[in-house]
């Protein structure tokens, strides 16, 4: 029991979490409060105020209860689960559909002073994704994301069965639950075992949480999840009003380089009101290409080393960023435009789903998107500090 002040403040500190965080202690519901959680969200991660929905999705899961979040970009989903797997005494175990978006908030967690979280994905040698394991067993690590195949290894689940010998999954996280139906009937099927995998972990809550579903994608997950309707936390607007969104035509003509360029030269200064010097001195973009390297006569030009290279040659400070690059330079391209090494980033869609960057203040897109959630997704890495 914790005595909470009018203000929201505690009236006492919380000790200190032994080393090996995790618990064999289980239950089924827990009781939380808004102002413990507000105060926790504030002291951790210096939010002010819980956004709408946010402890809605919170005090669901405490309680036991399956969730599937629907949040507008930038309201904070991933702290639902990553708030209530410090509380939990057991594991979170979060599926991730990116890389870029595992890194992401990990680091943003160990700025944040947060400690027993880890991630295994490809980048990883096999020492590195033992070393993550041993922790898992021993009770050291309280949130752990992973992809979704990763779930397939047999090798992982066997880890995963000696470890819910000690410590149980408290939490069972989806994160962007929208590829669960965009890529889960064929690019990725291993989203449609997902439902399989929880039940063999003794069925702990299910957290899913997306900012772009469609009504067919929402029931498409709560199918292959097994959840209900009323299941379902959706705020009473995904309105970003901090954004300003606008569509230029151009003829087939036209040369689309050129448009980019005068886009970023022109047209974003008059937008944003100051010189383009003054908004990269403290702000950031990124222009999003549907390619990454193509060699085709019609497709390289819109590929992200192409448009890097030409703005680059204009002068501007920037990098590419796509999934074939080696995972060290992609690695290190992410975790520089993260510390502001450089203010604008070329990148496919691999890298904006989930990214949290607070000071990108432009998106340019060089195409359409391939559909409108994706635009949403996409458009919504900017204007993360109001």
């Amino acid at each position: 029991t914790i005595s909470v002040n009018s203000d929201g403040s505690l009236a006492c500190f919380l000790p200190q979490l032994p080393q090996g965080a995790c618990r064999d202690y289980h239950q089924n519901q827990y009781h939380v409060t808004a102002e413990l959680i507000t105060w926790i969200a504030r002291r951790v991660w210096n939010f002010p105020r819980l956004r709408e929905g946010q402890y809605d999705i919170i005090s669901r899961l405490a309680q036991g209860r399956n969730t599937l979040g629907i949040l507008p970009t930038g309201a904070g989903k991933s702290l639902c689960f990553q708030l209530l797997a410090m509380l939990l005494p057991g594991i979170t175990l979060v599926i991730s559909p990116l890389k870029s978006l595992m890194r992401d908030q990990f680091v943003n967690l160990c700025k944040s002073g947060v400690s027993g979280m880890e991630f295994i994905d490809s980048s990883k040698t096999s020492q590195e994704r033992q070393e993550v394991l041993a922790k898992l067993r021993s009770g050291q690590l309280k949130l752990l994301y992973i992809s979704p195949e990763r779930l397939q290894i047999e090798s992982f689940q066997l880890e995963l069965a000696d470890t819910i010998a000690s410590y149980p999954i408290s939490l069972f996280a989806i994160d962007e639950a929208h590829c669960i139906s965009e890529w889960g009937h064929d690019f990725r099927p291993s989203y449609l075992r997902l439902c399989h995998f929880i039940a063999q972990m003794h069925s702990p809550p299910i957290c899913a949480l997306t900012a772009t579903a469609s009504h067919y994608v929402r029931q498409d997950i709560l199918t292959l999840l097994g959840l209900n309707p009323q299941d379902t936390i959706t705020p009473s607007s995904m309105d970003r009003q901090e954004l300003s969104l606008q569509v230029k035509i151009i003829d087939q003509q036209d040369d689309l380089h050129q448009e980019i360029v005068s886009t970023i030269d022109t047209d974003i200064p008059a937008v944003l009101g100051r010189p383009l010097e003054k908004i990269h001195d403290k702000s950031a973009g990124v222009v999003f290409t549907p390619y990454a390297a193509p060699q085709g006569r019609s497709t390289r030009p819109m590929g992200a080393e192409e448009v890097a290279s030409l703005l680059k040659d204009r002068g501007l400070d920037c990098r590419c960023y796509h999934s074939q690059m080696p995972d060290g330079d992609r690695i290190e391209v992410q975790d520089q435009f993260k510390d502001n090494a450089f203010p604008l980033l070329v990148a496919t869609k691999g890298y904006g789903m989930g990214i949290d960057k607070d000071n990108i203040d432009y998106i340019v897109h060089a195409c359409a998107p391939a559909s409108l959630e994706a635009y949403y997704q996409e458009a919504g890495r900017a204007g993360r500090d109001g």
